[in-house]
């Protein structure tokens, strides 16, 4: 009678535990749509092409006579960045969880997250807002 009373009490533990673990494995999501899975930007696809858009660095050649410098592009790692683009004048040291490197190069300066390059910054060249209409106050 006892193993009996043993093997229900444990069947019975078994379930309670199994059910709170399929509660805690599935987020409330309190009726949100379910979306794509978060991931690093090293993993997340670049941006599509289209039939009628341009190559990549045609529109800032049309826009400015002066060309924004050449910069790695996104994913490059550290190692490739330094024998393509020469050593950094500065490297800053990584901050927060993923880590976040800045590497300051004279006409531009580079982010990394882990070892790869996150995005680049170009600060005489603010990229020109295409939709200006859009930003004109309503009557």
């Amino acid at each position: 009678m006892r193993s009996l009373r043993r093997d229900l009490v444990q069947i019975v533990w078994l379930t309670l535990a199994l059910s709170s673990v399929s509660a805690l494995a599935q987020p409330a999501d309190y009726g949100a749509q379910p979306g794509p899975a978060r991931s690093t930007v090293v993993e997340m696809p670049g941006p599509r092409a289209s039939a009628d858009a341009p190559a990549p660095g045609v529109i800032e050649d049309r826009l400015d006579s002066t060309a924004a410098p050449q910069t790695p592009p996104r994913g490059m790692r550290m190692t490739a960045v330094v024998s393509r683009y020469g050593e950094p004048l500065r490297r800053h040291a990584a901050i927060g969880q993923p880590p976040i490197t800045r590497w300051d190069y004279p006409d531009y300066r580079l982010y990394f997250e882990y070892d790869h390059v996150l995005h680049a910054v170009v600060p005489q060249s603010p990229v020109p807002i295409a939709h200006t209409a859009q930003l004109e106050h309503a009557p």
